[in-house]
């Protein structure tokens, strides 16, 4: 069964840009951030598509995005404010989770699906997981295509 990923999402394709409601080089594609995960099947070696943050938190497979966007060469994953907080979360708590501050701010704004799948983890798996959130970039600064200066 094919799911769709809530996501916003900037997508180099070789020379092309796009972003999910618009396009660069006169093309356009259709107005949606909500992208099949089939979009992503056919990804040439060049292509790269950068994942503007907030990939959790958006419903019960939260936590499967973020995996599946964190596995693949073609994705670069920037931190949203959903991510923050739950970086936020899990380093106050020393890379668990427990109730603080921050996780309260962070199941104030929809983290609970996300805390849930999080817990099925294994605790290798949890730690990975959050090293890896830990050391998302927040910005790029310096990607240019096209001769075009984008910054993310």
């Amino acid at each position: 069964m094919k799911k769709n990923l809530l996501i916003a999402c900037f997508i180099i394709l070789g020379s092309l840009v796009t972003i999910p409601s618009f396009a660069f080089d006169n093309t356009s594609i259709s107005i949606d951030s909500s992208i099949p995960e089939s979009y992503f099947n056919d990804l040439k070696d060049n292509d790269k598509v950068y994942f503007l943050g907030d990939v959790i938190d958006r419903g019960a497979d939260g936590i499967k995005i973020l995996q599946y966007i964190l596995n693949d060469p073609h994705f670069t994953l920037l931190m949203g404010n959903h991510e923050y907080m739950m970086y936020q979360a899990l380093e106050e708590g020393k890379g668990k989770l427990e109730i603080n501050m921050e996780y309260i701010q962070w199941v104030l704004n929809g983290a609970q699906p996300t805390i849930d799948a999080f817990l099925e983890l294994e605790v290798s798996r949890q730690q990975e997981l959050f090293s890896t959130i830990k050391n998302l970039p927040i910005a790029i600064t310096d990607l240019v295509v096209n001769d075009k200066k984008f910054y993310l």
